[in-house]
């Protein structure tokens, strides 16, 4: 389905990174109202399952998501070139799902209490991360490193888990930080504010004030959603200080990898994952 706005959307920026390769990655947003000037942005649904899906991440060619087609609440996770779905839990109350490269981590309730679980997508082996007996809730996951909200210190604090060494490090110490998502050395997440810390450095920055829900971070972009004056989708880059307001309408959960963001809404009367590609 085609949208219509009177937007142009047209961007190049290139990042070199450590690991020797280069990822091409550009988005810029400029008004052309005044100019008479209309562009298009495609938006793509993903799921047509008549139950809910949400919570969507996104990752190369791979779409994951919460999914209530079977009665419970399962992880979901779809090719977007083959179109192939694949069910990758069964009957254990799964949510809250985050994809980077072959690796899917989420929250799961199979034990008594919420744990962060891993699957990996080429070897299809499931590994449970967390066994504190609190709860360990909304992970992400970038290369061997895993960030989650944490609940056995009484509040909400933010944890880091190494899976090369099996470390496990406690961020965030006030009781009151929540949604974490990680991209290379950045973690960002809710804390009154949004905020990002610097696993390098461990220095905290105050992104944004207001009302920030469920960011996500890739390469120097962070995506969220703000309701201190209106419901708007934000875009913010770190590099340049720059802040977008994002034209999209229905947008919850919003998740983005290269030029595409994925999110739910139910415009269909049921909650779909859609996808923007720009």
């Amino acid at each position: 389905m085609i949208v219509y706005i009177q937007y142009f959307v047209g961007v190049f920026l290139v990042w070199k990174l450590k690991s020797h390769f280069v990822i091409t990655f550009s988005l810029l947003l400029i008004l052309l109202t005044a100019c008479g000037v209309g562009s298009a942005i495609e938006y793509t649904q993903i799921t047509t399952n008549t139950s809910d899906q949400y919570c969507p991440s996104i990752w190369g060619n791979y779409i994951v998501w919460q999914d209530t087609r079977n009665g419970g609440s399962d992880i979901y996770l779809q090719n977007l070139e083959t179109k192939v779905q694949t069910r990758v839990t069964k009957g254990v109350e799964a949510a809250s799902p985050v994809i980077s490269g072959n690796r899917i981590v989420w929250q799961d309730y199979r034990n008594g209490n919420k744990d962060i679980y891993m699957y990996d997508i080429c070897t299809e082996e499931t590994t449970r991360i967390t066994t504190n007996t609190s709860d360990q809730t909304n992970p992400s996951i970038y290369g061997n490193l895993i960030v989650w909200q944490d609940a056995r210190n009484g509040g909400f604090d933010i944890y880091l888990h190494d899976l090369c060494n099996k470390r496990e490090t406690r961020i965030t110490t006030d009781g009151n930080s929540s949604n974490p998502a990680i991209y290379c050395n950045k973690i960002v997440y809710e804390n009154m504010n949004l905020c990002m810390y610097d696993i390098s450095t461990k220095n905290e920055t105050v992104i944004a004030n207001g009302d920030p829900t469920c960011p996500q971070i890739y390469c120097n972009w962070i995506i969220w959603n703000d309701y201190y004056k209106e419901p708007v989708t934000l875009l913010y880059d770190f590099s340049t200080n720059k802040y977008i307001k994002l034209p999209f309408n229905h947008v919850e959960c919003p998740a983005i990898y290269s030029n595409k963001i994925v999110w739910h809404d139910n415009r269909n009367g049921n909650w779909d994952i859609y996808m923007a590609q720009i």
